[in-house]
């Protein structure tokens, strides 16, 4: 089932979300780092295990991130047709023959 897209996010949102994935990319680099790949055999079972939460919760915060960039242009559009449907309303006002003033 699909989870009703969020048409809301602010500044913040982005600015936690874009955090929050750094850190976890650094952390994941790290874990990798001192255990020499992601695949050795040196990693212990914590690091491994840590490992595969990052990489589960990078996907969900990715996730939110392409969510939020959605909504942005959602937002935009919607606000450009907004105006262009009042330039286009305020047009027809002033070309509009005013019945009963002369």
């Amino acid at each position: 089932m699909l989870k009703e897209i969020r048409w809301d996010f602010e500044e913040e949102d982005q600015l936690s979300i874009m955090d929050q994935i750094q850190r976890l990319s650094r952390e994941r680099q790290e874990l990798w780092f001192k255990a020499g790949s992601h695949d050795s055999p040196h990693m212990s079972e914590e690091d491994r295990l840590r490992i595969e939460e990052i990489t589960a919760e990078l996907a969900r915060l990715w996730d939110m991130e392409r969510r939020r960039r959605v909504a942005a242009r959602h937002n935009r559009r919607e606000e450009k047709r907004r105006r262009e449907r009042e330039w286009t309303a305020s047009m027809w006002r002033g070309a509009m023959p005013q019945s009963g003033r002369e």
